[in-house]
Order: structure tokens, then sequence, then C-alpha cells
């Protein structure tokens, strides 16, 4: 879906505002051009406004950067010992033009099906391939594989030892290890398995426990 390789920006040492064209043609559709975004850029981007209609375009989204400020409390206030506010200013606006006989004769690129307009602000205040920021990325992406360990008999630790050997041989590189989209934290994977247990086996205490005598 990409039409800039994202991959090809991080090479790039001077933070950027580009501006891209691409076939996005709905609002489902721009968050799944910001998810591909973020895998490539080793980023995560959360959506922080959303104007599903309006005269003059299809919809229109903005994504900020997950170190934002957008829904966290202040570092000064937070009162664990890390903090995913850096109040990082970066910033993704997706806007889809209507397609009308008006526009495509205005627009050359709506007239081959390009509609959208992707303004990047590429200016973050924090890295971005380091160990301690890798962490941060969602993991999420690989849970119905553990799913299928914890069916298949594994518990919590053998599952992540299991999935670990998996990635080293698929040829992973050792940084990798740390990025929370590809090795899923213990405490992540933990909340599955609490979670398949609870579908599987029902509650440890309180109503629905099952008495054994």
């Amino acid at each position: 879906m990409l039409v800039v390789s994202a991959a090809s920006r991080m090479t790039s040492e001077q933070p950027v505002v580009e501006q891209v064209k691409d076939n996005v043609r709905n609002s489902e559709e721009c968050g799944k051009w910001a998810l591909e975004f973020g895998d490539a850029t080793k980023a995560k981007w959360n959506s922080r406004s959303s104007d599903p209609n309006g005269e003059r375009f299809v919809c229109c989204k903005k994504f900020v950067c997950h170190h934002s400020g957008f829904m966290k409390v202040s570092v000064d206030a937070n009162k664990r010992n890390f903090s995913k506010n850096s109040n990082c200013n970066a910033t993704i606006n997706i806007k889809v033009k209507l397609d009308t006989a008006t526009t495509r004769r205005k627009d050359s690129f709506i007239q081959k099906g390009v509609l959208a307009v992707i303004t990047i602000f590429d200016v973050h205040n924090h890295s971005l391939n380091t160990a301690e920021a890798l962490t941060c990325l969602p993991s999420s992406g690989c849970k119905e594989k553990f799913i299928d360990y914890f069916n298949d008999g594994m518990g919590i630790t053998e599952a992540c030892k299991y999935h670990e050997r998996i990635l080293q041989l698929e040829e992973y590189k050792e940084e990798d290890m740390a990025n929370s989209a590809i090795n899923h934290p213990y405490r992540a994977v933990q909340h599955w398995y609490d979670q398949w247990c609870l579908l599987h086996l029902g509650p440890r205490t309180g109503q629905g426990l099952i008495e054994v005598n």
C-alpha cells in the first residue's frame, strides 16, 4: 500500500516533513496504512482524531506517535518507573479526497485512483531502533501463535523459549529479540495465558470455580 518506501526513509539522518500520495480510499484503510508504516519504521501510531465525512473529502485522520502525550499522564505525575510519554510531536495526517467528475478534472492523481494525501511530520524526540524503544511496541501481532502453543500444552516459560527458537531459525537478528512486536515480553504472554486458562479451564476463584473434594 505504501507509495513511498518507509524503510528507505529510515536511512535519512535529518528529520523530514513529507507529503505523499497513496491509494487509500476510506477510514479503515487509513488505519491499515498507519499500521504498515509503523511496522516498517519500528514505531506505533495512535489515532488522535478523525473526521469521517466532509463536503470536500471522504475522511480525514490524524495519527500521533505512541510516545506523544495523548491519553497519557505527564512524566512528573507518573508513579511508575517507566513512562512512554516523551511528548513526541511526530504526526501523520491522511486526507482522502472525493472522487467526482470535477475532482478528476482538476487532479491527475484522482484520475489514477490515488485519492489520499498523506502528510508525515517525521520528527521524533526519542530513539526508534534501540532495545528500550523496541520494548514499547505493541505485542498483539502473534497472539494466535501463542494460543496455539498453549493448546499444545505449553506453559508460559516454555512457550516463550519455543517462540525465541523459532525466531532464531528464521534468522532474525539479535537486536530483533528486543522488539516486542516480534518477541513478546513475558507479561504479555502471561496475560494471554491467563485469558486462555479462563476460557478453557474456568476462573481460579469466585463464581464458576469447580470445587474438587
